[in-house]
């Protein structure tokens, strides 16, 4: 139980359903549907169309996203790929003769299809319960009569104010008439976004891929210089698939496979299994040494493995083998520090997305994480539709032969992902950490601090984090100077954070009392409701 005088949150608990987000109307609207006889998919479905409203620097229909789903009695979630494709004529052959050597977040070839509403569709109509229409009458609402601006929310539109200048359509839709970004409290509205998702609602997703939406969207890239044709939002399509895995003590974790980074927080949790992290404090040295070497060594692998695995069939089985774990554990050492192998490829860093999770009564659950990967995406914004396109393409390396690389309708490697917790063959979490290149670190962090040092669900969210990457070990204020001061003793180049790492959300299923728990991250606007 946590020290009721210091500053915190306490756990929410819950029989009949309990919704977590970075955004208290989002949660609300999950509960909403839950209410009025909707499951956990109709929920988190509706509940991120909000979030595309009320978070438009972090999510959007102009996006992505990936979901695990269980149903009572599965034993295992099933994954969801809501990623989008390159446009069909997004050839290295056309980077190569421009003398283009990457993929800037501003361009508008970074711009890769939106998958999210091809996504919610079909998660809907193979799960859902309610209507797809209730599903968006909410975010309609708050789009065509507005909403107040929340503290984080502000913080980083005010960050990004800079590149909203960078196109026209987007300085009308997301700055206000004197050129400033939108303050806490004020009330921002965005109607043909409204008018956009009234439109999806009647007519379905066949509206957004094929209709006059669709023709704004193709309209407004080509008039940027892109090479996006209809027939490129035709073709985008959803994966189904069976998850990733590996069991960790008592539990099975899951993750979305590839083109999802998922694996690298599964290869970083195994490594550390041989460790016993718990015989050291939460707040140690050891802890933080130990997760920033095992970072090193799963990040390296992921930058020249991890990518849309339609055509390279990589073998990712063979990288979570015990073989392989433990040849990396071998590696990590108490008194130095590893000197990783060179990045081929080195996605960028960004901070900005949106992860839910929610649970019903009758224990279906929804682990779920919408994206438009940097803040406000491209900063592109369709003319008439209101959609901020996200820039997602910019994963993508231009070397050739890397299996990342771009190429006609290929997925880019994709920095989110939703996770989950079996025990037993039985649902046990669902949890997600944002934060672009922080997650799978985000995730492992929230998985020790949960199962490991034996922190309730909001006590492991609201603990200090620290992140190893690109040659700098990023620290936030919380942790303590002795631990800095160890770390930077075996060769740690540290550095102490201005904003935080991430975010995230919780959910968990007490076996004992049959009741649901929750938490929310503090680093957010969101909160965890339950009824």
């Amino acid at each position: 139980m946590r020290n009721f005088q210091e500053i915190g949150r306490s756990v929410i608990y819950s029989q009949s359903g309990l919704a977590a987000s970075s955004h208290p109307f989002a949660s609300l609207e999950a509960i909403s549907i839950l209410k009025q006889g909707g499951n956990a998919i109709d929920a988190a479905i509706a509940a991120s169309a909000v979030l595309a409203v009320v978070e438009p620097q972090s999510t959007g229909i102009g996006g992505d996203c990936f979901a695990l789903i269980h149903q009572k009695g599965d034993k295992k979630p099933t994954a969801i790929n809501g990623s989008g494709k390159a446009a069909s004529y997004a050839d290295l052959s056309f980077f190569e003769k421009n003398n283009i050597n990457e993929l800037n977040i501003n361009s508008v070839h970074s711009v890769t299809i939106p998958g999210c509403v091809d996504a919610w569709s079909k998660m809907s109509q193979k799960y859902g319960k309610l209507p797809w229409k209730k599903l968006f009458e909410s975010a309609i609402n708050y789009a065509k009569n507005g909403f107040p601006v929340l503290e984080r929310i502000s913080h980083d539109w005010n960050e990004t104010k800079h590149r909203l200048n960078l196109n026209e359509s987007t300085a009308k839709t997301f700055l206000k008439k004197d050129g400033s970004p939108y303050k806490v409290g004020e009330i921002f509205t965005n109607a043909n976004l409204g008018k956009t998702l009234e439109i999806i609602a009647n007519e379905g997703k066949e509206a957004f891929y094929e209709g006059e939406i669709a023709k704004d969207i193709v309209s407004t890239l080509q008039k940027a210089g892109g090479f996006h044709e209809l027939k490129d939002l035709m073709q985008q399509d959803t994966l189904i698939q069976d998850p990733i895995q590996v069991n960790y003590r008592d539990k099975t974790l899951f993750q979305c496979p590839p083109n999802n980074q998922g694996i690298t927080a599964l290869i970083i949790m195994k490594i550390l299994e041989e460790f016993n992290i718990n015989q050291y404090p939460a707040m140690s040295f050891e802890r933080f040494h130990l997760e920033a070497e095992a970072t090193k060594l799963a990040y390296s692998l992921r930058d020249q493995i991890v990518a849309d695995n339609t055509n390279n069939k990589i073998d990712y089985e063979s990288y979570l083998s015990s073989s392989y774990f433990k040849k990396l554990h071998e590696l990590i050492k108490f008194d130095k520090c590893l000197i990783p192998p060179s990045k081929i490829h080195d996605p960028l860093f960004s901070p900005d997305t949106v992860y839910l999770t929610v649970v019903d009564k009758d224990q279906n659950a929804v682990s779920f994480i919408n994206s438009i990967f940097h803040s406000f995406g491209s900063c592109i914004t369709t003319e008439n539709t209101g959609i901020v396109l996200h820039n997602r393409g910019a994963c993508f390396t231009l070397k050739k032969g890397h299996p990342n690389c771009i190429a006609p309708g290929k997925r880019p490697m994709h920095t989110i992902m939703p996770g989950m917790i079996y025990k037993d063959g039985e649902f046990f979490m669902s949890y997600g950490v944002m934060g672009g290149q922080y997650q799978p670190v985000g995730h492992i962090q929230f998985l020790n601090n949960f199962l490991e040092f034996g922190m309730a669900v909001q006590e492991a969210l609201d603990f200090p984090r620290a992140f190893n990457y690109g040659g700098v070990f990023q620290l936030e204020e919380r942790i303590s100077k002795e631990v800095e001061e160890k770390l930077k003793s075996v060769g740690h180049n540290t550095m102490r954070l201005m904003m935080p790492l991430g975010g995230g959300q919780a959910i968990g299923l007490d076996l004992v009392n049959n009741v649901y728990y929750g938490g929310s991250d503090p680093r957010k606007d969101g909160c965890a409701i339950g009824f």
